[in-house]
C-alpha cells in the first residue's frame, strides 16, 4: 500500500506475482527505504520476503526494489546462496542501494515437521540493491545452532497441531551510526524446547551501509563514544 497525501488515501501496487502455488504462511514481507530521498524525490523502497518460487519446499529469501514511490517494482531476485529453508527475513537500508538482511535458515527442506532440524541466523548485504541483478554477500550471524526442531508459521493454528512457536517472531535488524548492522534474535541453542534468550550481534565484516559513515562509531552503545 502507498499513500502520497499523508495517509488520507491509499493505493495498492503489486510488488511481485509469484504464481498460484505461493504459500502465504511463509511470506513475512518487510520494507525499508534508503536515505536517497530529497525534498522533491522519495528514496528507493526495498521489499524482502520468503517464498517457494523455485519449488513447493524450497523457501528462499527474495528481494525487489522500487525507485518510483512503490508504483512499479523490479523482478524479484533470490538473496540466499545456500539450499534449505529460510524464514523470517528482515531488512534495513542505508545509502542508495545499500541494504542489510537477517533471516533464519535450516539445511533441511521440511523443518516445520522435523524434530531435530538445526537452525542458524544469517546476515547478508548488498551494496547495489537498485541494480537489475544485485550482488549479495552472505555470512553466518550465529556462531552455532540457535534452535532445533520445527518453526510453525501458521499463526493461531499452531496451537491446534502443537506447532513449535518457541522463538515467537523475535528477529530484527537496524543500522547503527557507524553503518554497521545491529542484529537481534531469539536463541535457544541446541536444546529442544529449551529456555530462550535474546542474542545481539553487530556485524563489522561487510561494508558500511552508510557511504560517509565514521567506522569508529560502529558497534557501540549510546554510552560508548
Amino acid at each position: 500500500m502507498h499513500s502520497a497525501d499523508g495517509g488520507l488515501t491509499w493505493d495498492a501496487n503489486l510488488v511481485a506475482d509469484t504464481g498460484p502455488n505461493t504459500n502465504t504462511d511463509e511470506i513475512f514481507a518487510t520494507l525499508a527505504v534508503d536515505d536517497s530521498g530529497t525534498s522533491t524525490a522519495a528514496g528507493n523502497v526495498y521489499s524482502v520476503f520468503a517464498d517457494n518460487i523455485n519449488g513447493p519446499s524450497a523457501f528462499d529469501i527474495w528481494f525487489s526494489h522500487s525507485s518510483d514511490r512503490s508504483m512499479t517494482w523490479s523482478a524479484p531476485v533470490k538473496v540466499n546462496s545456500d539450499k534449505g529453508t529460510h524464514y523470517f527475513p528482515w531488512i534495513a537500508a542505508g545509502s542508495t542501494g545499500r541494504v542489510d538482511f537477517i533471516w533464519l535458515d535450516s539445511p533441511d527442506y521440511t523443518p516445520s515437521d522435523a524434530e531435530q532440524s538445526p537452525w542458524y541466523t544469517t546476515f547478508a548485504q548488498t551494496t547495489n540493491g537498485t541494480a537489475a541483478m544485485p550482488k549479495f554477500n552472505q555470512t553466518s550471524a550465529s556462531s552455532s545452532v540457535m534452535h532445533v526442531g520445527g518453526i510453525c508459521t501458521n499463526g493461531i493454528f499452531c496451537s491446534i497441531n502443537n506447532g513449535n512457536r518457541d522463538l515467537a517472531d523475535s528477529i530484527s535488524i537496524a543500522i547503527d551510526r557507524g553503518g554497521s548492522a545491529a542484529l537481534a534474535w531469539t536463541d535457544q541453542g541446541r536444546v529442544l524446547h529449551g529456555p530462550t534468550h535474546i542474542t545481539y550481534g553487530c556485524n563489522t565484516s561487510q561494508q558500511s551501509a552508510y557511504a560517509a559513515a565514521n567506522a569508529g562509531s560502529s558497534c557501540k552503545g549510546p554510552a560508548q563514544k
